[in-house]
């Protein structure tokens, strides 16, 4: 256990005192300082245990994983290649390679080369299948990596069966689920994710993490009881989580609250009085309860932030051309139509007809 670290700590290196060119005492020393996280401490031991039986091939591979741990991922690239050129069917080498392509430089091509190697060599290799998995992702063949994926949750059957208390292991599962999502599966995903948090391991970022992805989910499902309650359990956690509150607002405008609806746009805008998301939501709001004289101060601020953005120009025009302000209300929506904004909901024709119409009324004056 931890506890027995320090212990285990000075017997070694009551060892090493009485013999130096002990290796294998070096090599246990390091990996001591390896499992309590003292990258530094394990990196000179493992090296002082290299210079005592060179070309040991596995000191070599334990070297390599800590330059990489310590963000030293050239260096640790190159004893591996050593490696390679001393033993080509070296697995390890083969998958720790691949992992420090995948996590340190970000050359995913390289990396998935590396670990189909290492995968050809060992097919349950797990640093492999993860590097794999990982490369996969980024290189978004999500239904390939999904499949990778599975099979390394297969091999460790901790993993599989959802029984693991190791942090790192929740953060491949929630990989799993991002996977599910981007492959569009989305009824497996939400039920995997309430898997995972049954478990009532994760917290803090993680935890928040998984919650975000249930939201995705329950938000593109249009459940809008169920978004503000996966919402409110984000904010439990973190009550000024923009995103969720956000989808908190959306959700409680569709089911028209819009008092509550309100209450989240203001606390957005206490976070950031530039939040572009927050005030459309509360200028149409405000509309809905006929509060035009705020909801036209809102939409003005939005154009001083965002002077083409279409919701604000469609709607201010909508203010002005009521107020008899049909030049203003004809500029705004003119550069509605200019810009051509896309979307299923975009009120093209009816912004048209409005512009034939201000036209109109401007010259019968």
């Amino acid at each position: 256990s931890d506890k027995d670290y320090p212990h285990a700590l000075k017997c070694i290196n009551k060892a090493i005192s009485l013999d130096e060119n002990d290796a294998l005492a070096w090599n246990s020393k390091a990996r001591i300082n390896q499992n309590i996280g003292n990258h530094e401490d394990a990196l000179k031991s493992f090296e002082k245990a290299l210079t005592l039986d060179e070309n040991n091939v596995k000191i070599m591979n334990l070297i390599s994983v800590e330059l990489a741990e310590l963000g030293r991922f050239d260096e640790s690239k190159k004893i591996l290649m050593d490696i390679i050129s001393i033993d080509k069917f070296h697995v390890w080498a083969w998958s720790n390679l691949a992992s420090v392509y995948a996590t340190g430089d970000l050359n995913y091509t390289k990396s998935l080369e590396c670990s189909s190697i290492g995968l050809y060599l060992d097919p349950d290799n797990t640093t492999a299948l993860l590097a794999h998995v990982i490369a996969l992702n980024s290189l978004e063949k999500y239904p390939e990596a999904l499949k990778f994926l599975d099979h390394l949750l297969h091999v460790d059957k901790g993993l599989e069966s959802l029984k693991s208390s190791n942090i790192h292991d929740y953060q491949v599962m929630l990989m799993r689920a991002e996977l599910l999502i981007r492959a569009n599966f989305e009824p497996e995903a939400l039920e995997y994710i309430d898997e995972i948090l049954s478990k009532n391991i994760l917290e803090g970022a993680d935890l928040v993490t998984c919650l975000l992805k249930k939201f995705v989910l329950l938000y593109t499902s249009g459940d809008n009881e169920k978004v503000i309650n996966g919402c409110n359990e984000i904010l439990a956690i973190d009550g000024n989580h923009a995103e969720a509150l956000r989808g908190k607002s959306g959700a409680l405008f569709k089911l028209k609250k819009y008092q509550e609806c309100l209450d989240c746009c203001n606390v957005l805008l206490a976070i950031d009085g530039s939040d572009v998301e927050a005030l459309v939501i509360l200028s149409v709001v405000l509309l809905q309860l006929e509060r035009s004289s705020e909801a036209e101060e809102a939409l003005k601020k939005i154009l001083s932030i965002e002077e083409n953005n279409p919701n604000a120009l469609y709607h201010l025009s909508l203010i002005l051309e009521e107020q008899k302000k049909y030049p203003e209300a004809l500029k705004c929506i003119s550069r509605f139509i200019e810009i051509k904004p896309t979307g299923p909901e975009v009120p093209m024709e009816k912004a048209k007809k409005l512009r034939d119409e201000l036209i109109e009324k401007i010259q019968s004056k």
